[in-house]
């Protein structure tokens, strides 16, 4: 009986079409865009964690705290591919492997944290009046505990099955149908019609702003939900635009699932669309950075801020040690 790993890492350098192996400057990008990443979201982090007074804000750290974890796996990934003397096939860089199945598991996390970001925003935006009802920070915390648990609980049987089940071919297959579908083709989906629906009732909830007697402490409260919502959908929005390619990809790999050859099942347009689809997950996870400082002045005063008591204890620091 062959054993799985091996399968995984070592592949027959002889008679490998070019379009079936992965170029180094792959690897090296997506090392790029993982180091990059881990930085960004720890400055994410440490920004966010300075503005949880807010639903959307705990939403988001939720989501930042998975992305970084996301481009640690990420890294480690291309690291260990790189310095890997084997030829690399595009359908071996997402292996049964562990490293593999944690950067899944914490991409998933990320994914239903921006599925649950929409929702409070829609509840917010669509009945105002009982948004601190139905999106009270104690709901919002569990609600991203209940994230993280079912994610890590549902992954965890999901594999322990594909175990117990990988010799027999249809229940393997059943079960690699229920994985993208369930993490990563129906998050995207909920997120693309809470996001559509979101635009709409903040179009009317702005029109409606526009007609309120003018009060100071109004007008402030509806700024602030306002750029919240604005963050919200532009964040929303980077999702499904790095995501459609991933779905689409793997949408064609389902319909090919039971195709036995593994190089019939990826052809150079599907190896064309892996590569593609491995980077903009990548930015995904690590592009939000300039989204928040960009679009949230709030965030990036908090940004502004914490970087001024860096440089001011670096200076401090510079000018004590050379006295």
């Amino acid at each position: 009986m062959n054993d799985i790993y091996s399968q995984v890492w070592t592949t027959e350098t002889s008679a490998i079409p070019p379009d079936l192996a992965v170029e180094p400057e792959l690897f090296k990008i997506l090392c790029f865009l993982g180091t990059l990443g881990i930085i960004l979201n720890i400055l994410n982090i440490v920004t966010l964690s300075m503005s949880t007074e807010q639903v959307t804000y705990k939403i988001l750290l939720g989501m930042t705290v998975a992305d970084l974890l996301v481009n640690i796996t990420l890294f480690c990934i291309s690291i260990i591919f790189q310095t890997s003397p084997n030829t690399v096939k595009i359908y071996h860089i997402m292996p049964i492997s562990l490293i593999s199945i944690l950067m899944r598991l914490f991409a998933s996390i990320s994914n239903w944290s921006a599925v649950l970001m929409a929702t409070i925003r829609l509840l917010v935006v669509t009945f105002p009046l009982k948004a601190a009802i139905y999106a009270s920070p104690k709901r919002v915390k569990v609600s991203i505990g209940l994230i993280y648990i079912l994610c890590i609980g549902l992954q965890v049987l999901f594999y322990a099955m594909v175990a117990y089940w990988l010799g027999i071919l249809s229940n393997f297959a059943l079960l690699l149908y229920v994985f993208p579908i369930l993490f990563e083709i129906l998050p995207m989906a909920v997120c693309l019609v809470l996001t559509v629906m979101l635009l709409i009732q903040f179009g009317r909830a702005h029109a409606k702003a526009k007609n309120l007697v003018s009060q100071t402490q109004m007008d402030e409260r509806v700024k602030e939900q306002r750029k919240l919502t604005f963050t919200s959908l532009l964040t929303l929005t980077f999702f499904i635009i790095t995501y459609l390619p991933l779905v689409i990809h793997e949408l064609i790999d389902l319909a090919n699932m039971y195709s036995i050859n593994a190089s019939n099942r990826y052809p150079t347009t599907t190896h064309i669309l892996s590569k593609v689809t491995l980077i903009l997950q990548s930015c995904n996870h690590t592009g939000n950075f300039f989204i928040y400082i960009t679009a949230n002045s709030t965030l990036r005063k908090n940004f502004l801020q914490k970087f001024a008591k860096v440089k001011t204890a670096v200076c401090a620091g510079r000018t004590a040690s050379s006295v």
